[in-house]
């Protein structure tokens, strides 16, 4: 992964350069790490995180979803070598080479699937010729089928095999391992660990727009705007006579340029009062509720203020941005001057 912390185009970081401080991937012995990072450029190409707090969370989802699929094949695992290992136990005390025709089966010849599956008739007629009677052996348990998927992993309880009267010689027949109760808890995990998926990603497309990065350039003291990031934009500078003679601002107009959706740009303007007595400025509300003010509302006489004005371009719509905002005095509604932004939402 690369440690770079630039920022492309749109306000998203360099390939995830925080996670080089999160440590290696959960990998366990055997897992196939090019494929863990396959995943984890895919999704990264997908979302396109902005900073570090959605870097993370891209890194959650991925953790996730690599155990999410990690626990499906341990699960279809252990009821192919339960199965397997059924089979064998079954077989084993009626036909030679059993335990061997069960592993080709679990490994999927379908050779050893036919030669299981003749021979579990086989018992099956063999158990309908000799019905279980008064001192007769029991009979064992009844036939599974032999595919994975339609058997369960443990077989029926023996509890009566034990309570039959025994042969010299024989021992009491436990009863074989619940392997059902580990399936279960497999699956509540699965569940788990996916409705931590939706919920984490839920979780950040609802703050994505909150937590967008902030490109900050810096404010012009002087009364030339910064120039659009636009080829055909020129770089405008206005000045806007002081109303009544005690209000200037300067610039009275400010090129945003090209904002990209999803990020935010921050400009600065410069208030003076021109009069003899403090006046309490206001700044009018944006028609576009995109804007976001900062500024302190007491200005002396003959002092200045600055005015920062932030675009917030997940709240933007796209296309052209023009908006002219009054700055007024509470005192004095007739000491009032504007200030324009312009930009290009994309």
């Amino acid at each position: 992964m690369s440690g770079s912390t630039e920022l492309m185009p749109g306000g998203a970081s360099a390939p995830l350069a925080t996670l080089a401080l999160l440590g290696a991937p959960p990998l366990i012995r055997g897992e196939n790490a090019r494929g863990y990072d396959e995943l984890l450029g895919r999704i990264c190409a997908t979302l396109q995180p902005a900073d570090s707090l959605e870097e993370i969370w891209i890194r959650d989802v991925v953790d996730l979803v690599w155990e999410t699929f990690r626990l499906r094949r341990m699960k279809a695992s252990m009821m192919t070598d339960a199965t397997h290992r059924e089979i064998g136990d079954t077989l084993g005390e009626e036909y030679t080479g059993a335990r061997e025709t069960a592993q080709k089966w679990a490994a999927g010849d379908a050779g050893a699937a036919e030669e299981i599956e003749t021979a579990l008739a086989k018992l099956d007629e063999l158990e309908r010729r000799n019905p279980t009677g008064t001192g007769s052996t029991p009979l064992p348990p009844p036939r599974m089928p032999a595919s994975a998927g339609d058997r369960p992993l443990a077989t029926p309880p023996r509890s009566s095999l034990n309570d039959a009267p025994m042969v010299a010689g024989d021992s009491p027949v436990d009863p074989a391992p619940n392997a059902t109760s580990r399936v279960v808890l497999i699956m509540i995990a699965g569940l788990i660990v996916l409705g931590g998926i939706v919920w984490l990603i839920w979780h950040g497309s609802a703050r994505r727009g909150a937590a967008t990065s902030v490109v900050e350039q810096p404010a012009t003291p002087t009364d030339t705007a910064a120039p659009s990031t636009e080829p055909s934009a020129a770089p405008v500078t206005q000045t806007v006579a002081p109303a009544a003679g005690k209000l200037k601002i300067t610039p009275a107009l400010a090129d945003y340029g090209m904002i990209r959706k999803g990020t935010r740009a921050v400009r600065q303007f410069e208030v003076v009062n021109n009069g003899s007595t403090p006046i309490t400025v206001q700044v009018s509300r944006s028609v576009c509720r995109c804007l976001y003010y900062d500024y302190h509302d007491k200005v002396p006489p003959k002092g200045k203020e600055t005015i920062t004005v932030t675009i917030d371009g997940a709240k933007a719509k796209a296309g052209p941005l023009s908006e002219t905002l009054a700055v007024t005095a509470k005192e004095d509604h007739s000491i009032a001057g504007e200030m324009t932004v312009q930009a290009t939402i994309k």
